[in-house]
């Protein structure tokens, strides 16, 4: 897949929150961007992102995310809910 760098202008107030974002994922800023748009325009069209179009470190979160998963290593959305005193539907 071939790149084009291009600029994008954020309110400064913004980059604290991404930069913070990008860490707890272990991604780059940009690689945190691409995903969030990646993100966005899949929803767009109503379909996911196919696994052709990822990037190498996105393939291995996405197989280290089933590896956990398989193992048993992940919350319920519930019960972290209910662990964080919030509403659960």
């Amino acid at each position: 897949m071939s790149r084009k760098m291009i600029s994008v202008s954020i309110p400064e107030e913004m980059l604290p929150e991404i930069d913070q974002a990008a860490l707890h994922e272990n991604r780059s800023r940009s690689e945190f961007i691409r995903e969030a748009l990646r993100s966005y325009l899949s929803r767009g069209r109503g379909r996911m992102i196919s696994l052709d179009d990822a990037e190498p470190d996105e393939i291995e979160a996405i197989e280290r995310g089933r590896r956990e998963f398989a193992l048993g290593d992940f919350v319920r959305l519930e019960d972290l809910q209910r662990e964080l005193g919030l509403p659960t539907k």
